[in-house]
Protein backbone atom coordinates (compact mmCIF):
# COMPACT_ATOMS: atom_id res chain seq x y z
CA UNK A 1 0.00 0.00 0.00
CA UNK A 2 1.26 3.82 -0.77
CA UNK A 3 2.47 5.71 2.31
CA UNK A 4 0.54 8.94 2.39
CA UNK A 5 1.29 10.45 6.08
CA UNK A 6 4.08 9.89 8.58
CA UNK A 7 0.88 8.29 11.16
CA UNK A 8 0.31 5.71 8.67
CA UNK A 9 4.12 4.81 8.32
CA UNK A 10 4.34 5.21 12.60
CA UNK A 11 1.72 2.31 12.45
CA UNK A 12 3.17 -0.01 10.05
CA UNK A 13 4.84 -3.37 11.46
CA UNK A 14 8.50 -4.00 10.44
CA UNK A 15 7.19 -7.24 8.26
CA UNK A 16 4.80 -4.59 6.09
CA UNK A 17 8.19 -2.30 5.94
CA UNK A 18 9.74 -4.97 4.32
CA UNK A 19 7.02 -5.49 2.10
CA UNK A 20 7.02 -2.12 0.48
CA UNK A 21 10.29 -3.64 -1.34
CA UNK A 22 12.88 -1.21 -2.37
CA UNK A 23 10.44 1.01 -4.72
CA UNK A 24 7.87 1.90 -1.61
CA UNK A 25 10.81 3.62 0.19
CA UNK A 26 12.83 5.39 -2.54
CA UNK A 27 9.34 7.60 -3.00
CA UNK A 28 9.41 8.53 0.51
CA UNK A 29 9.31 12.31 1.31
CA UNK A 30 11.83 13.59 3.73
CA UNK A 31 9.10 13.80 7.10
CA UNK A 32 8.16 10.45 5.91
CA UNK A 33 11.97 9.06 6.47
CA UNK A 34 12.16 10.71 10.31
CA UNK A 35 8.80 8.95 11.18
CA UNK A 36 10.60 5.73 10.80
CA UNK A 37 11.13 4.20 14.09
CA UNK A 38 14.96 1.77 14.50
CA UNK A 39 12.66 -1.38 14.43
CA UNK A 40 11.58 -0.47 11.29
CA UNK A 41 14.56 0.86 10.03
CA UNK A 42 16.02 -2.33 10.39
CA UNK A 43 13.20 -3.96 8.28
CA UNK A 44 13.86 -1.37 4.93
CA UNK A 45 15.17 -4.53 2.31
CA UNK A 46 19.12 -3.25 1.61
CA UNK A 47 18.89 -2.32 -2.12
CA UNK A 48 16.66 0.41 -1.51
CA UNK A 49 19.81 2.56 0.26
CA UNK A 50 20.90 2.15 -2.95
CA UNK A 51 18.33 3.89 -4.71
CA UNK A 52 17.79 6.57 -1.99
CA UNK A 53 18.85 10.06 -3.15
CA UNK A 54 21.52 12.53 -0.99
CA UNK A 55 18.74 14.74 -0.48
CA UNK A 56 17.19 11.56 0.99
CA UNK A 57 19.54 10.59 3.28
CA UNK A 58 19.87 13.93 5.32
CA UNK A 59 16.56 13.01 6.78
CA UNK A 60 18.17 10.00 8.55
CA UNK A 61 18.94 10.92 12.08
CA UNK A 62 22.21 9.54 13.74
CA UNK A 63 19.91 7.04 15.53
CA UNK A 64 18.28 5.81 12.76
CA UNK A 65 21.63 5.35 10.77
CA UNK A 66 23.38 4.07 13.52
CA UNK A 67 20.98 1.08 13.89
CA UNK A 68 21.37 -0.33 9.77
CA UNK A 69 22.14 -3.81 8.69
CA UNK A 70 26.25 -4.12 7.98
CA UNK A 71 24.01 -5.63 4.21
CA UNK A 72 21.76 -2.14 4.51
CA UNK A 73 24.90 -0.22 5.22
CA UNK A 74 27.03 -1.70 2.26
CA UNK A 75 24.00 -0.61 -0.22
CA UNK A 76 25.09 2.57 0.03
CA UNK A 77 26.88 4.21 -2.57
CA UNK A 78 29.14 7.58 -3.36
CA UNK A 79 26.21 9.19 -4.61
CA UNK A 80 24.01 9.57 -1.85
CA UNK A 81 26.86 9.31 1.30
CA UNK A 82 27.39 12.58 0.71
CA UNK A 83 23.62 13.76 1.95
CA UNK A 84 24.27 12.25 5.40
CA UNK A 85 24.78 14.73 8.19
CA UNK A 86 27.74 14.81 9.62
CA UNK A 87 26.33 13.00 13.48
CA UNK A 88 24.80 10.52 10.65
CA UNK A 89 27.45 9.65 9.12
CA UNK A 90 29.40 9.71 12.87
CA UNK A 91 27.11 6.58 13.68
CA UNK A 92 27.86 4.50 11.27
CA UNK A 93 28.49 1.26 12.58
CA UNK A 94 32.52 0.31 12.39
CA UNK A 95 31.24 -2.70 11.02
CA UNK A 96 29.74 -0.73 8.18
CA UNK A 97 32.77 1.47 7.53
CA UNK A 98 35.15 -1.58 7.12
CA UNK A 99 33.57 -2.61 3.80
CA UNK A 100 33.18 1.07 2.21
CA UNK A 101 34.63 0.83 -1.31
CA UNK A 102 37.65 3.66 -1.90
CA UNK A 103 34.70 5.04 -3.74
CA UNK A 104 32.70 5.26 -0.89
CA UNK A 105 35.53 6.61 1.09
CA UNK A 106 36.49 9.45 -1.38
CA UNK A 107 32.62 10.66 -1.17
CA UNK A 108 32.60 11.58 2.32
CA UNK A 109 32.95 15.12 3.34
CA UNK A 110 34.95 17.09 5.62
CA UNK A 111 32.29 17.91 7.57
CA UNK A 112 31.13 14.42 7.86
CA UNK A 113 34.84 13.29 8.98
CA UNK A 114 34.90 16.11 11.82
CA UNK A 115 32.22 13.45 13.27
CA UNK A 116 34.43 10.40 13.02
CA UNK A 117 35.90 9.02 16.26
CA UNK A 118 39.77 7.77 16.10
CA UNK A 119 38.95 4.36 15.58
CA UNK A 120 36.83 4.92 12.75
CA UNK A 121 39.33 7.08 10.81
CA UNK A 122 41.79 3.92 11.18
CA UNK A 123 39.30 2.36 9.58
CA UNK A 124 38.47 3.63 6.31
CA UNK A 125 41.87 4.09 4.43
CA UNK A 126 43.52 7.32 3.92
CA UNK A 127 44.71 7.15 0.96
CA UNK A 128 40.86 7.60 -0.45
CA UNK A 129 40.21 11.18 1.23
CA UNK A 130 40.35 14.39 -0.83
CA UNK A 131 42.53 17.38 -0.24
CA UNK A 132 39.29 19.14 0.64
CA UNK A 133 37.94 15.98 2.84
CA UNK A 134 41.06 15.43 4.83
CA UNK A 135 41.05 18.37 6.07
CA UNK A 136 37.85 17.03 8.66
CA UNK A 137 40.33 14.44 10.06
CA UNK A 138 40.38 15.89 13.98
CA UNK A 139 44.00 16.15 15.10
CA UNK A 140 43.61 13.25 17.81
CA UNK A 141 42.72 10.68 14.49
CA UNK A 142 45.87 12.17 13.04
CA UNK A 143 48.04 11.51 16.13
CA UNK A 144 46.31 7.84 15.83
CA UNK A 145 47.16 7.22 12.37
CA UNK A 146 49.86 4.20 12.10
CA UNK A 147 53.14 4.09 10.41
CA UNK A 148 51.27 2.34 7.58
CA UNK A 149 48.78 4.66 7.56
CA UNK A 150 50.97 7.51 7.07
CA UNK A 151 52.39 5.94 4.11
CA UNK A 152 49.49 5.90 2.42
CA UNK A 153 48.61 9.33 2.29
CA UNK A 154 48.98 10.68 -1.35
CA UNK A 155 50.73 13.69 -2.64
CA UNK A 156 47.41 14.88 -3.61
CA UNK A 157 45.79 14.91 -0.03
CA UNK A 158 48.60 15.53 2.15
CA UNK A 159 48.22 19.23 0.67
CA UNK A 160 45.14 19.50 2.45
CA UNK A 161 46.09 18.76 5.97
CA UNK A 162 46.39 22.16 7.93
CA UNK A 163 49.15 23.05 10.33
CA UNK A 164 47.42 21.77 13.70
CA UNK A 165 47.08 18.43 11.41
CA UNK A 166 50.67 18.04 10.55
CA UNK A 167 51.76 18.94 13.85
CA UNK A 168 49.72 15.81 15.78
CA UNK A 169 52.06 13.48 13.79
CA UNK A 170 54.17 11.66 16.28
CA UNK A 171 57.97 12.97 15.86
CA UNK A 172 58.85 9.22 15.65
CA UNK A 173 55.71 8.66 13.63
CA UNK A 174 56.84 11.29 11.00
CA UNK A 175 59.46 9.41 9.38
CA UNK A 176 56.68 7.54 7.55
CA UNK A 177 55.82 10.15 5.55
CA UNK A 178 56.88 9.42 1.83
CA UNK A 179 58.99 11.36 0.16
CA UNK A 180 57.39 12.90 -3.21
CA UNK A 181 54.89 13.45 -0.26
CA UNK A 182 57.17 15.85 1.75
CA UNK A 183 57.84 17.26 -1.30
CA UNK A 184 54.11 18.44 -2.27
CA UNK A 185 53.93 20.18 0.95
CA UNK A 186 54.17 23.90 0.74
CA UNK A 187 56.59 26.05 2.25
CA UNK A 188 53.53 27.29 4.90
CA UNK A 189 53.16 23.40 5.74
CA UNK A 190 56.65 22.89 6.28
CA UNK A 191 56.85 25.79 8.58
CA UNK A 192 53.76 24.30 10.37
CA UNK A 193 56.46 21.58 11.52
CA UNK A 194 57.52 21.32 15.03
CA UNK A 195 61.41 21.39 16.45
CA UNK A 196 61.15 17.95 17.42
CA UNK A 197 59.80 16.55 14.33
CA UNK A 198 61.89 17.98 11.90
CA UNK A 199 64.68 16.98 14.10
CA UNK A 200 63.03 13.26 13.73
CA UNK A 201 63.40 13.78 9.67
CA UNK A 202 65.14 11.31 7.67
CA UNK A 203 68.20 12.68 5.67
CA UNK A 204 66.10 11.84 2.88
CA UNK A 205 63.08 13.08 3.61
CA UNK A 206 64.83 16.57 3.82
CA UNK A 207 66.46 16.07 0.46
CA UNK A 208 62.57 15.95 -0.94
CA UNK A 209 62.59 19.57 0.04
CA UNK A 210 63.10 22.77 -2.06
CA UNK A 211 65.08 25.74 -1.36
CA UNK A 212 61.97 27.59 -0.14
CA UNK A 213 60.71 24.68 1.49
CA UNK A 214 63.86 24.13 3.81
CA UNK A 215 63.91 28.22 4.19
CA UNK A 216 60.36 27.56 6.16
CA UNK A 217 61.48 25.08 8.43
CA UNK A 218 62.42 26.45 11.95
CA UNK A 219 65.90 27.04 13.01
CA UNK A 220 65.14 24.60 15.97
CA UNK A 221 64.47 22.16 13.53
CA UNK A 222 67.53 22.61 11.93
CA UNK A 223 70.01 21.74 14.66
CA UNK A 224 70.86 18.22 13.99
CA UNK A 225 73.79 16.31 13.80
CA UNK A 226 76.13 17.58 11.69
CA UNK A 227 75.86 14.42 9.29
CA UNK A 228 71.81 14.70 9.08
CA UNK A 229 72.46 18.75 8.12
CA UNK A 230 74.49 18.62 5.33
CA UNK A 231 72.59 15.58 4.26
CA UNK A 232 70.18 17.85 2.48
CA UNK A 233 72.74 20.42 1.48
CA UNK A 234 73.41 23.74 4.36
CA UNK A 235 73.84 25.09 0.59
CA UNK A 236 70.20 25.34 0.11
CA UNK A 237 69.28 27.90 3.01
Amino acid sequence: MPWYNTTQISSLQPAQVTAQGSAGITNLTAAQIAAFSTAQIGAIVSDAFAALTSSQMRSFSATQIGVLSTAQGQSLVSSNIPGLTSSAAGSLSTAILTLFTPDEVGSLTNTQLTAFSTAKIALIGVASLTSDSIRGVSTAAMAGLTTVQLQALTTANIKGLGATQLQAIGSANVTALETQDIAALSSAQIRAFLPEQVRGMLSEQLTALDSISIAGLTFAGLARSRSQFWAYGAWKV
